[in-house]
């Protein structure tokens, strides 16, 4: 048996705390933000907003290899996007991946965090960093191929090869095991399950699968993921605040939807029950 989504419906009495998550996501990041990279700590120190509210940082990296890191990025400003989740580390070769903003685009800088070396370096346009394939060299990134739309791709950060393994959708989350890649489109809108080491599609849910949970499907915002095992919560057709917003009442008057949906992965290997993971390779 292959994998496949089960969609569960969340109660409404979940709806305070699906409000409290939105929120979170949808505040500035401004100031100083550190994220846990094994034995470092890697700390992203605000310094302007540039546009369309993309911010840029200077970073500075604390732990053994810290001051080689610090002294690489001295003068470099950084993008701060998928590194919030704490996917910009891969924990089993102690690489970090840095979206530098230079003269000529976004590089994708992969540096080990116990030396200072640049493993790799990435650069090509409209691109952006999704997550690490756990048990491989190999990080996920979407390309852009239209407006909300992108292709999905795996980088061997050692080989430098590059294959695609997706098309379409706007957002991407990767498994705990690096097999699974749930690959959502918020506005047209879909789910896709993609295989990431076959590069094949496993499921996919339309507006079709929906009609039991609402009437008309116009869209899906993710609010949380967690990896292991796969499982992602999602809102369907928000609209954002209410028409009787109040800034006293902000995580109330925010999320305006119809209902919120569980998305999980079933497959041989993966019981929702407790933590296991297949072999990546």
């Amino acid at each position: 048996m292959s994998a496949r989504f089960v969609i569960r419906p969340l109660p409404d009495q979940d709806r305070d705390w699906i409000a409290r998550l939105q929120f979170e996501q949808t505040s500035a990041w401004s100031g100083t933000m550190s994220v846990a990279a094994g034995a470092s700590t890697v700390t992203y120190e605000f310094e302007q907003e540039v546009h369309h509210g993309v911010n840029l940082y200077r970073v500075r990296v604390e732990g053994p290899g810290g001051a080689a890191v610090t002294a690489w990025a001295q003068g470099r400003r950084f993008l701060f996007g998928g590194q919030f989740r704490g996917e910009a580390f891969h924990p089993e070769r102690n690489w970090y991946v840095f979206d530098e903003v230079a003269g000529d685009g976004i590089w994708r800088r992969v540096i080990s965090l116990a030396s200072g070396r640049v493993v790799r370096d990435h650069h090509e346009s409209y691109t952006a960093f999704t997550a690490w394939r756990p048990g491989s060299d190999e990080f996920v990134f979407e390309r852009h191929r239209e407006v909300t739309d992108y292709d999905w791709c795996c980088h061997d950060a050692t080989t430098g090869r590059i294959r695609t393994v997706a098309a379409g959708g706007y957002e991407g989350y990767v498994s705990a095991d690096g097999r699974h890649l749930i690959v959502v489109h918020r506005r047209k809108p879909f789910l896709r399950l993609v295989d990431l080491v076959e590069g094949r599609l496993l499921d996919s849910k339309t507006p079709a699968d929906f009609k039991g949970l609402v009437a008309r499907l116009r869209g899906i915002d993710p609010v949380l993921f967690e990896p292991d095992p796969p499982r992602l919560v999602a809102m369907l057709n928000w609209t954002g605040t209410g028409p009787d917003w109040n800034p006293a009442d902000i995580l109330k008057d925010l999320v305006v939807y119809e209902r919120a949906v569980e998305v999980s992965v079933r497959a041989p290997w993966c019981d929702s029950r407790r933590r296991r993971t297949a072999p990546s390779r």
